[in-house]
């Protein structure tokens, strides 16, 4: 060699062990932390590291105030506060602390009624009465108990949520997290025709109003179904009410297609006018609408007022 030459080496990093990494992320509202016996896991600070293949890791749980419900991966026992791991993979731990009753922030229970139905929610505290007062605030760890009530031709169909049992009226949840309940009510046609005898009272003059204001009246239509009476419907109002107008009230009946119905004034009652019978529009402060139930909803509609005694 009678010149300078330059030479160019390049060096390779030996080839290591292959590492995997462990993942630590804590879940739940409570207070709590997960620490390595090697050097490396001491969350919530350091919640990440990488390990040679094949190291054993014991992880161990801590919590001073609030409680440890799992470590969130098969290969722990969740009754056990350590874990040990043999690293032949990456792996990641989902341990859960939750906070103690009574630690933790208020909670939020919330009632949404849906269906197609009518019916409440109440619970035993008196703080959830819906479909009037449908949200509550309550303190952490709460165990509140809740009942549902359906309507008049409705049915129950669940809760709308997990935490409760469809096929009971009756619910109590754990409140440790906000929770929200959408209890089902759905339409339940009866099984025969709908008849709604509606009785209504007349209105009365300013001069009777400021006269006798407190003075009450009361009157009543009878009601036949077949060769049974059914329960009378009636309507009271004092002058000062009636002074405000036609004072009226509803009555619903199931009665089977093909029944003879009929109704009229009670003792000491009497007919003004018919606005709706499905016999026509009888005649007389006496008469009576009688008709036979057809296949379909029917409603009666009666003006009555009191005669003297």
């Amino acid at each position: 060699m009678n010149r300078d030459e330059r030479v160019t080496a390049q060096f390779a990093p030996l080839a290591v062990p292959g590492e995997h990494t462990v993942t630590v992320k804590r879940v739940g509202l409570g207070p709590g932390s997960i620490t390595s016996d090697i050097d490396g896991i001491d969350c919530p600070e350091d919640c990440t590291e990488s390990y040679a293949d094949g190291t054993r890791l014991e992880l161990t749980a801590s919590t001073e105030s609030g409680t440890f419900e799992g470590w969130g991966v098969d290969a722990c026992d969740d009754e056990e506060l350590t874990c040990e791991i043999e690293l032949i993979q990456d792996i990641q731990l989902a341990p859960r602390f939750m906070a103690k009753p009574g630690q933790g922030p208020d909670r939020t229970l919330k009632v949404t009624l849906d269906g197609t139905g009518s019916g409440s929610v109440t619970s035993e505290d008196g703080g959830i009465d819906c479909p009037n007062d449908c949200k509550a605030t309550f303190a952490d760890g709460t165990r509140v108990q809740l009942t549902a009530s359906q309507g008049n031709d409705s049915t129950f169909e669940g809760w709308g949520n997990d935490a409760c049992d469809d096929e009971e009226r009756t619910c109590e949840v754990e409140l440790t997290e906000d929770v929200e309940l959408r209890p089902v009510f759905a339409d339940s046609e009866p099984s025969n025709p709908r008849l709604t005898v509606t009785v209504s009272l007349p209105g009365v003059s300013d001069e009777t109003a400021q006269i006798y204001p407190d003075v009450s009246t009361t009157v009543t239509a009878s009601v036949t179904i077949g060769t049974s009476a059914g329960q009378p419907c009636t309507v009271s109002a004092t002058n000062a009410e009636r002074l405000k107008g036609t004072q009226s009230t509803r009555c619903p009946y199931d009665v089977s297609e093909g029944t003879a119905v009929a109704v009229a004034p009670a003792f000491r009652s009497y007919v003004i006018s018919w606005p709706s019978c499905p016999a026509g529009k009888p005649s007389g402060s006496s008469s009576s609408c009688a008709f036979t139930m057809p296949a379909r909803d029917e409603a009666v509609s009666v003006l009555l007022d009191r005669g003297p005694g």
